[in-house]
């Protein structure tokens, strides 16, 4: 079993980024939690391409959810899903998530790639906070 020191980027300690607008997410931003904030505007997130990605990880959490945001694979690549607080399960198969203007501040993703897919789980406080096609 791999360990981590306090930290380090797989624990998601200290890397919080704000995102506002369209960002195309590299190599690099593996291990960083990103709150969404779509007070403004919606935000569009692109995901890195998932061959020579394999352990690239990231959490999402919305910080707010005023416009409708998406967060975009390059392929039909997305498996897994998310738990819903007020009962259910959301199938997160697909190429694009969107997190809708149900989604309360606190809902978080996580997302980890095996260098063929992502895997998508995460938790929503309602059952259309998010969505996938």
């Amino acid at each position: 079993m791999a360990r981590f020191k306090l930290g380090s980027r797989a624990v998601y300690a200290s890397y919080f980024e704000r995102i506002t607008g369209t960002e195309t997410l590299k190599r690099g931003d593996s291990g960083k939690c990103l709150l969404l904030d779509s007070s403004d505007a919606a935000v569009a997130l692109t995901l890195p391409a998932a061959s020579g990605n394999a352990g690239w990880k990231i959490k999402i959490k919305v910080k707010d959810s005023t416009n409708a945001s998406t967060i975009a694979a390059q392929a039909a690549i997305l498996v897994g899903g998310i738990g819903a607080d007020t009962g259910g399960y959301i199938s997160m198969a697909g190429t694009t998530i969107t997190m809708t203007t149900d989604a309360v501040q606190g809902d978080e993703i996580c997302i980890e790639c095996d260098g063929t897919n992502y895997y998508v789980t995460g938790l929503t406080g309602h059952a259309t906070g998010f969505t996938v096609a």
